[in-house]
C-alpha cells in the first residue's frame, strides 16, 4: 500500500495539476505576444479604477452550433471602486490547451453564436476580459457539445412546495422527500399522494432495496449546534422506527452521505471518524454498518495518500467497491477537489477514472454500473452530465435554458432504470418531476 502511494502521489498528483494549469499557461502566453490596445475601440475606464472585475462564461448548444453569453459576476462589496470590463475576447479549443480567438464582445454585448460546428464533438471556450491598458483576466474553461436538446417527459407528479432533496424506492411506488427545514416526508409515487411526515431532522436519508424501510441519519441539537446522534431504520409500512446504531458520545464524529448497500445487508456513509491526525489535516473515509450485527467498519484509509473525499457511489458491479470523487489535500481550497476515482477495497488503490478542470458532484450510478451522473458547471451553467465508464465518453444530459420561464432544478438526482433518470425541477411553470432519457 505504501508503494502505491508513493506511485499516486508521484505520478498522478503531478500531472492532473500540470494539465490543470497547462491552458491557461498557453494563454497567457499569447495575449503577452499579442497584447493589444483597445482605446479608441471603446469607451475605456478610468485607469485608477479600483478592483478589476472580469466575465463568467456560459454556453447553450443546439444543432452544429453553440451560444456563448457572458456576464460580469464576481461580487464586490458595495462603496468599493470597481473596474468593469471594457470588452471581451472569446477563445475556442478543441483540446483544452490551444485555445484561438473567436471574436471580440462589447461593454454593451453579451452573447455570440458561433455556427457550423459538429454535433457530438467537445468544445471549450474561454473569455479573456480586456481593461483597456490595465491587467487582462483569463476565465476557467468551459466545455460544450452541440447537438439536440434533450427535452424531458413531464409526469403528473407535483409536490406543490420546494424539497431539495429526494429518494424513489427501487420499485418507483414511493418517494421520500426534505424540506428546507431538514423534516422528511414519504408519499405514494404515481401521483403523489397520502403524504406523512416521519423525520423531524435529518440531512441524510435513502431507501433501502427492500422498498419498505429508509435508514437515515438522526440528528440532534446540543449547545446550540447540530449533531448527528444515530443510524435508525424507518418501515414506512408500519410507522415504526428502530436504532441500529448510536453514537456514544455526541459531537465526537460526524455522518453524511448515507447510502444503502446493493445488497441491502450493510448501509454506507462517510465521516471524518478517528482522523484527528497530527498534523492536522482530517480525512472522510467511507464507513460501512452491518444491519444485522451493527458492526462497524470503515473501509477507506485516504490519509496515507492525502485524498480529501467529497462523495461516493457502490459500484452495482463489484459490491464494496465505490466511485469517490475529490482530490489532494488542500486546506481552505476547493481547487481539485471534484475529480472522479475508483476505489478498490481489495486492493486498497485509489485509480483515477475522469480527471479534468471542471467540478463535478456524483448525484448516483445506473442500475446497470455503467453510467455515472454528474451533477456539473462545465458549461458554465448547472446541469446534469453521465459520464460512460465503459467507453469513457461524457455527455450533457439536460438543457435549462430550454425548459420554459424559471426553469431550473430544485432536487438531485436519481436512476430509474439503466438510461433514464428523476429530477424534482420547475417546468412548464410547474415543480413537478420530470424524467430524462440518456441513450
Amino acid at each position: 500500500f505504501t508503494s502505491y502511494c508513493v506511485s499516486f502521489t508521484t505520478g498522478y498528483l503531478i500531472i492532473k495539476h500540470i494539465m490543470r494549469i497547462l491552458p491557461y499557461l498557453v494563454l497567457l502566453v499569447f495575449l503577452s505576444c499579442s497584447k493589444e490596445n483597445i482605446n479608441g475601440s471603446v469607451d475605456c475606464t478610468d485607469s485608477d479604477c479600483g478592483i478589476l472585475n472580469d466575465y463568467n462564461i456560459i454556453a447553450d448548444r443546439s444543432n452544429n452550433e453553440v451560444e456563448i453569453n457572458i456576464g460580469i459576476y464576481k461580487y464586490i462589496d458595495a462603496g468599493v471602486k470597481v473596474c468593469k470590463p471594457d470588452a471581451a475576447d472569446i477563445y475556442m479549443s478543441t483540446d483544452n490547451i490551444n485555445f484561438q480567438k473567436v471574436d471580440r464582445l462589447f461593454s454593451a454585448e453579451s452573447s455570440l453564436v458561433i455556427p457550423n460546428l459538429d454535433n457530438d464533438k467537445t468544445y471549450y471556450f474561454q473569455v479573456v476580459s480586456l481593461h483597456c491598458e490595465l491587467d487582462s483576466i483569463v476565465s476557467d474553461p468551459i466545455m460544450i457539445k452541440p447537438g439536440p436538446i434533450n427535452i424531458p417527459n413531464a409526469t403528473d407528479n407535483f409536490l406543490g412546495a420546494s424539497y431539495d432533496k429526494f429518494d424513489i424506492s427501487d420499485d418507483r411506488s414511493k418517494i421520500i422527500f426534505r424540506n428546507a427545514s431538514d423534516n422528511w416526508y414519504s408519499a405514494d409515487y404515481g401521483p403523489v399522494s397520502n403524504k406523512n411526515k416521519f423525520i423531524q431532522k435529518s440531512f441524510n436519508a435513502t431507501w433501502m432495496p427492500d422498498n419498505t424501510h429508509v435508514a437515515y441519519i438522526n440528528i440532534v441539537r446540543q449547545d446550540n449546534y447540530l449533531y448527528s446522534e444515530s443510524i435508525r431504520l424507518y418501515n414506512v409500512a408500519t410507522q415504526k422506527e428502530s436504532i441500529l446504531y448510536t453514537i456514544e458520545n455526541i459531537g465526537e464524529y460526524g455522518m453524511s452521505g448515507i447510502d444503502a448497500s446493493i445488497d441491502g445487508n450493510s448501509i454506507f456513509f462517510y465521516s471524518r471518524k478517528e482522523n484527528g491526525e497530527p498534523d492536522g489535516k482530517y480525512y472522510s473515509n467511507i464507513w460501512k454498518l452491518d444491519s444485522s450485527t451493527q458492526n462497524m467498519t470503515r473501509l477507506t484509509d485516504f490519509y496515507p495518500i492525502d485524498f480529501d473525499m467529497r462523495g461516493f457511489v457502490e459500484d452495482p458491479k463489484n459490491p464494496n467497491n465505490f466511485y469517490v470523487v475529490g482530490g489532494a489535500y488542500e486546506p481552505y481550497s476547493n481547487l481539485r477537489k471534484h475529480d472522479i476515482y475508483y476505489w478498490n477495497i481489495d486492493e486498497q488503490s485509489l485509480t483515477p477514472v475522469l480527471l479534468d478542470n471542471f467540478e463535478d458532484k456524483i448525484e448516483g450510478i445506473s442500475p446497470d454500473g455503467e453510467k455515472l451522473l454528474l451533477e456539473s458547471y462545465r458549461s458554465g451553467r448547472h446541469e446534469y452530465w453521465v459520464y460512460n465508464t465503459v467507453n469513457e465518453e461524457i455527455i450533457q444530459a439536460t438543457d435549462r435554458q430550454h425548459y420554459g420561464d424559471g426553469g431550473h432544478f430544485i432536487s438531485n438526482a436519481k436512476w430509474i432504470d439503466d438510461n433514464t433518470f428523476l429530477v424534482y425541477m420547475n417546468l412548464e411553470g410547474n415543480r413537478r418531476f420530470a424524467e430524462f432519457r440518456v441513450e
